[in-house]
């Protein structure tokens, strides 16, 4: 909620995009068309646009918040 349309949309499509990831390496199971991954890849360059189309201080509070979370979960 404290992050902007673009920042949570970059969020958004980097887990999905993690998660794709995870699946085509480790599920023998998971299946990817060509049509599939394109989409992917264009939803992530849209979500790295908008994520530079946002204010830097947004930006740098949303990295130093992902740093913060990340140093919660190890500890």
């Amino acid at each position: 909620r404290q992050f902007s349309v673009g920042i949570r949309g970059f969020a958004n499509a980097l887990l999905k995009a993690q998660n794709a990831r995870h699946a085509a390496d480790y599920d023998p199971f998971s299946r990817y068309t060509r049509e599939q991954v394109l989409d992917l890849v264009a939803k992530s360059y849209d979500a790295i646009e908008a994520f530079n189309a946002t204010p830097r201080n947004e930006r740098l509070h949303f990295i130093a918040y992902l740093l913060a979370s990340d140093r919660n979960r190890r500890g």
